[in-house]
């Protein structure tokens, strides 16, 4: 009897450590795969945060141009445009006389008044005038004027007959002195009243026959924008 007691108390010793030795087995087992888990688990937030980054400054990198050059296509004027807002018209008034010119924002401008004539009475001919000149040349004046009536000697004066682009025509007359870098010119409008006997409307200039040659292009346009004799200006200028 002792001895069968022995071998079932043997037995359950033998039963009781293998089921021991089974759940420390079974523990250690479990770990690695959460570990394994978890570290599978970690890099994919990191990694999605790192794609999204290049995206973000991508699209603001691709805004900025755009934002720029928006502007720049609402203010596009033409060449047309910028040159009539940098012109101004210039207008002198005295009873029946009416004198008018347009004169780019490089050139400058000044008035010669009836009242600044009868007072100064430095040239009885010239009854009042708007002078104008180019600022980076302003020895070069060119003077429309109201004029009593007067001629010229035509020995050695070139004269050509122009069609003004503002409704008006006249002669131009000029002399050019080579050897003296030196010329004149004048230009008589025709009578915008043939009623009017007692006064002529013209442009004349006295002046170094280089600075002429530079200002000439530009002063010959001016001259186009000349309109006398009316208060109205007509409606094609």
């Amino acid at each position: 009897m002792k001895k069968i007691a022995l071998l079932f108390i043997t037995i359950g010793v033998l039963l009781s450590l293998s089921a021991c030795a089974g759940r420390g087995t079974g523990t250690s087992a479990e770990t690695p795969e959460q570990e394994k888990e978890s570290a599978a688990e970690t890099p994919e937030p990191e990694k999605e945060s790192a794609a999204e980054i290049p995206e973000q400054e991508k699209e603001s990198a691709a805004e900025i141009p755009e934002s720029g050059t928006e502007p720049a296509a609402e203010t596009v004027r033409t060449e047309k445009d910028m040159e009539e807002e940098a012109e101004s018209v210039v207008i002198y008034e005295h009873e029946d006389i009416y004198l008018s010119v347009s004169l780019p924002d490089t050139w400058e401008c000044g008035f010669k008044t009836v009242e600044d004539m009868e007072k100064e009475n430095e040239d009885d001919r010239i009854i009042c005038s708007i002078d104008f000149w180019p600022k980076a040349n302003p020895e070069a004046v060119f003077s429309l004027e109201y004029c009593q009536q007067f001629g010229i000697c035509g020995t050695g004066v070139t004269e050509e007959r122009l069609e003004l682009s503002s409704g008006l025509a006249g002669n131009l007359c000029y002399e050019k002195y080579q050897a003296e870098n030196a010329m004149w010119m004048m230009f008589f409008f025709d009578r915008t009243d043939e009623s009017q006997e007692d006064g002529i409307y013209i442009v004349e200039a006295f002046m170094e026959l280089s600075l002429w040659e530079q200002a000439e292009p530009e002063f010959l346009k001016i001259l186009d924008s000349v309109w006398v004799g009316q208060h109205t200006e007509p409606t094609n200028m």
